[in-house]
């Protein structure tokens, strides 16, 4: 039997669940905890390609047990740390961005899944959509998303009423880092909208919404971008595909839940992993 054919055998999968044990004889890196769990993201198809040199490693995640999962850290929102269940709703778990890892898709031939713990569909998506948001997010700095907060409960009131109005809306930001002393961001935002300004009415109410959300911005400290304004609206037919490009999109909500001011609460130990 060939390596391929022991994996496919023994049942591996997108979403297996390897035990501490078998972790410890997958590598020798890392010290894992009795109760630590790993978490295969690696495609089925991937963990059963019978060419090693195309497909010679498998990711998974470590997950530890927690004591309930936290909204916040919850469906992906934040960028380093997500929680999720095992189990059904009987194991929360949490994974962070120090617990990613790979190693040799040859081991897989050495161990077996765990028969008894099982990820749901619904929140393997999560741990997938988590991992992949890391490469795709919109990433702000930290200073950015607590500027922001100062007026989140207005934010997202302007947010909702711009929602009928506003086919998208974009923004770009300078420094693209965390603030020194001293400094403060520029930004321009950009309101976007199907029709033509030849809609006087649709004009007055674009114009309201980008008076209203400078005010807001103001509010926070941000400056104008350079000799630009703070904010400006348009058609989505006139932007050019340079102007788009230099812009991130601004989502509603995502601005304001990026970031987590809040220590995360420690692991606890022991939970899932009695399961085994």
């Amino acid at each position: 039997m060939s390596i391929a054919e022991k994996i496919a055998h023994a049942g591996w999968e997108q979403g297996s669940i390897i035990s501490a044990e078998s972790l410890r004889k997958l590598s020798d890196s890392r010290t894992f905890e009795d109760s630590d769990l790993g978490i295969v993201l690696t495609q089925s198809c991937d963990l059963l390609h019978d060419c090693f040199k195309s497909e010679p490693s498998v990711e998974l995640v470590i997950a530890s047990s927690i004591e309930a999962v936290e909204k916040k850290y919850a469906n992906a929102r934040h960028p380093r740390i997500v929680d999720f269940h095992i189990n059904g709703d009987k194991f929360p778990c949490r994974v962070t961005a120090a617990d990613l890892m790979t190693f040799s898709r040859n081991s897989l031939a050495e161990v077996t899944p765990s028969d008894k713990l099982k990820i749901g569909k619904a929140d393997l998506y999560v741990l997938q959509e988590w991992r992949v948001n890391r490469f795709i997010r919109v990433a702000r700095p930290d200073d950015f998303n607590v500027a922001l907060n100062l007026q989140e409960k207005k934010l997202k009131q302007w947010v909702a009423k711009a929602h009928h109005e506003v086919a998208e809306i974009r923004f770009r930001f300078d420094p693209p880092s965390e603030l020194g002393r001293g400094q403060r961001y520029q930004v321009q935002f950009f309101l976007l909208a199907d029709g033509s300004p030849g809609d006087l009415e649709k004009v007055t109410i674009l114009s309201k919404l980008a008076h209203d959300l400078d005010s807001l911005l103001e509010q926070c400290g941000f400056l104008p971008y350079g000799e630009l304004d703070r904010v400006t609206f348009g058609y989505l037919d006139e932007i050019t595909v340079a102007q788009y490009r230099e812009t991130l999109a601004f989502e509603a909500g995502d601005h304001l839940t990026i970031a987590a001011t809040a220590a995360a609460t420690a692991p606890v130990r022991g939970r899932a992993a009695a399961a085994e």
